[in-house]
């Protein structure tokens, strides 16, 4: 992820691109409980699954930035199925980030590839600038070889640099019904960071952070949000850059706290409002979350 470098304010998801994600939607949660189980019972032992479908507005943004950037024709259900690669999002969160705990994940998704269980087509091994991702190069050589064994094509990005130092490894799956999915591996300090940095991350692609939530929640997660949204709005490019570089340091600490070794949090630069530090948008995130499941409840 990252924030941009951009000062325009950013467009709208056009309500197209909304409406046809909508229209797949229901065959998307469909898709849900399978691929839950599925990661489940390949990764049993390693650590907890969760999932989610892509709500309609975020994939109608999706859908609009791959049309945007990619080039893509997204005109009808089946492209927007084609083209939402994360329509059905799963989760694997490490209970053990240790190299041999590394060793046993890369094992399994090896031997999910190479059975056929695990549909991949594409695995990217995120990081920022020098921090440290969870595969090694020669994990991606097991997957590597066993889509070779398998016979089935696998795009790898073995080292990709997310300037914010957004840490996870994604893998994108085949499920059925013509929906893709994004399958994440993160430990759970990098995720609880993970979680809190998609607050100003969503704020710089202009999508609204009171979405999906009935009425009676709108003004009390309106009044968390507005200081983060306020702070973000009057960043300059100069600012923008700072704050990717202090969020990068923020996840080579929380991956140095998941890997035992000594470390310090790092401080938000002069300038920027304490609104965004890493301290205060976790808080959020969490006050967020709180609300969101009493409703649910």
């Amino acid at each position: 992820m990252s924030l941009g470098t951009s000062s325009k304010t950013q467009e709208k998801t056009p309500a197209a691109m909304v409406e046809l994600a909508q229209l797949i939607h229901q065959d998307c949660e469909r898709e849900l409980e399978p691929a839950k189980k599925q990661i489940a019972t390949l990764f049993e032992g390693l650590g907890s699954v969760m999932g989610r479908v892509k709500d309609p507005v975020s994939a109608g943004n999706r859908l609009q930035r791959a049309q945007d950037r990619f080039g893509a024709t997204v005109t009808n259900p089946e492209q927007a199925k084609s083209n939402l690669w994360d329509a059905v999002g799963t989760r694997l969160v490490l209970s053990d980030t240790s190299p041999a705990g590394m060793n046993e994940t890369a094992a399994r998704i090896a031997d999910g590839i190479r059975s056929g269980k695990l549909d991949m087509f594409e695995f990217n091994n995120l990081h920022g600038p020098g921090g440290k991702p969870y595969f090694t190069p020669e994990h991606i050589q097991m997957m590597r070889q066993a889509a070779a064994e398998a016979g089935k094509p696998l795009r790898v990005n073995e080292s990709k640099l997310m300037d914010t130092g957004y840490t996870v490894a994604c893998g994108y799956l085949n499920h059925g019904n013509g929906v893709k999915g994004e399958l994440q591996i993160i430990g759970p300090r990098t995720l609880e960071l993970a979680n809190a940095e998609h607050i100003p991350y969503d704020v710089s692609l202009g999508k609204p952070l009171v979405r999906d939530v009935p009425k009676a929640a709108e003004a009390n997660i309106q009044s968390l949000v507005a200081p983060i949204e306020n702070a973000m709005s009057g960043m300059s490019d100069v600012q923008k850059a700072r704050y990717n570089q202090y969020l990068n340091q923020s996840y080579i600490h929380a991956r140095n706290e998941e890997l035992g070794v000594p470390s310090t949090p790092p401080r938000l630069p002069p300038g920027l409002s304490e609104d965004l530090s890493a301290e205060n948008i976790t808080r959020v995130q969490k006050a967020l979350y709180d609300i969101k499941a009493q409703y649910k409840s």
